[in-house]
């Protein structure tokens, strides 16, 4: 299995939670080569503090671009605060707090609202003040762009 060895739980997030899907159906989805997002996207990711690289062949990705920045660095500060906050809950529960006002609408119940239930939250206002409060963590669009550069180096770096 391809590993991907990173620094923090911050830059793991931020790869499971925004970057993979950047990679495979975002950013990077009409990049050559053609299936370039098949290994780093089906990778494991790790956080190893001393020792951060890939153990496959990948092409090189600007992770801290400006312009994919505008578009989401709002969803991808929110996870990484997340992350900080809620330090031993899912990727898959950090994801979910991006998933909007739907899932309550839904009276079956949704996976995704069984992941923010791991988050304490079990309607829309505690979302809403979760949200609200994770907005207060410090963790700027500096931090940000400090990860994503690291997260950039890390796929130029052999494992």
């Amino acid at each position: 299995m391809p590993t991907i060895r990173v620094a923090t739980p911050v830059q793991k997030t931020l790869f499971i939670c925004e970057l993979r899907g950047q990679i495979s159906d975002g950013n990077w989805e009409n990049s050559r080569p053609y299936n370039h997002w098949k290994v780093p996207c089906s990778a494991t990711v790790v956080v190893d503090p001393v020792k951060q690289g890939i153990d496959f062949y990948s092409r090189r990705y600007n992770f801290a671009d400006s312009r994919l920045l505008e578009v989401v660095s709002d969803r991808m500060l929110m996870f990484c605060r997340a992350r900080i906050q809620y330090p031993n809950v899912s990727e898959e529960a950090i994801r979910a707090l991006d998933n909007g006002d739907w899932i309550w609408k839904d009276e079956s119940g949704s996976p995704y609202r069984d992941h923010l239930i791991e988050l304490g939250i079990n309607s829309k206002v505690e979302a809403d003040a979760v949200r609200t409060r994770l907005e207060t963590i410090a963790y700027t669009m500096k931090d940000l762009r400090r990860d994503l550069k690291a997260l950039s180096v890390t796929f130029r770096s052999a494992a």
